[in-house]
């Protein structure tokens, strides 16, 4: 579940007032791609044309080699997935993976949009029987995705980006080799690197900085690259 404010007219105050958003993906896809917010507009209203300019995030953005994706699911899909890893024996810690609640505003200040936890609770209760099973199967295989998905996706490419220009600067592709090392494709130039340096593209610096990460959906049975060796 992801949350955002946002700001919207209540009837009910006469007023604007501060709401919460919550949104929730219902179908997932055997490959995702995360897109890093790195480039942004900054108005300039104090110069001379009032134009503004485009400029680049430097802020360092820490990440992992598994990306879950139960805690952005909706209940349908949350259900699917709790079903295979009780089944399979990967327990899911729901306290765990929960986002944390935004601060609710006070009551006399500002209108907070709610979604009932009762579709959420109802699927998860029904996760584990027998007669759902074939269900969450259809539901899982209709994303493209396996059976037995349960909701973990590996890294294994990333598109970087060098400068400090949104007009300008050096791109790289990285991408993880079947036994674990990584390939780094400057132009035309190819040489190896690693996960400990890779992780390291997170920002905060003019070097190479994660722009582009690309994940796959994890199989049963199928350890990642860096278990294997």
């Amino acid at each position: 579940m992801l949350f955002r404010s946002l700001e919207k007219n209540s009837q009910i105050l006469g007023r604007d007032a501060v709401w919460t958003k919550k949104s929730a993906v219902s179908k997932l896809s055997p490959y995702l791609c995360i897109q890093y917010m790195r480039f942004f507009w900054k108005a300039t209203p104090d110069s001379a044309d009032h134009t503004g300019v485009k400029c680049k995030i430097m802020r360092p953005v820490s990440f992992t080699d598994t990306l879950d994706a139960f805690p952005y699911c909706d209940a349908k899909l949350q259900a699917a997935i709790k079903a295979n890893r009780d089944r399979l024996g990967a327990k899911l810690d729901l306290d765990a993976d929960k986002e944390p609640e935004p601060k609710k505003a006070k009551a006399d200040d500002d209108a907070t949009m709610e979604e009932p936890d009762e579709d959420l609770a109802a699927a998860l209760a029904l996760s584990m029987k027998a007669e759902a099973l074939p269900e969450h199967a259809a539901l899982l295989e209709s994303c493209g995705l396996d059976k037995d998905f349960q909701g973990h996706y590996e890294l294994f490419a990333i598109v970087t980006h060098k400068g400090r220009s949104a007009d300008g600067g050096h791109y790289m592709g990285w991408v993880k080799r079947e036994d674990g090392s990584w390939l780094v494709f400057d132009d035309d130039l190819v040489s190896e690197s690693s996960w400990e340096f890779v992780q390291g593209l997170k920002g905060g610096g003019d070097e190479h900085m994660s722009y582009l990460q690309f994940y796959r959906a994890k199989k049963i049975g199928r350890a990642s690259c860096r278990e294997r060796v």
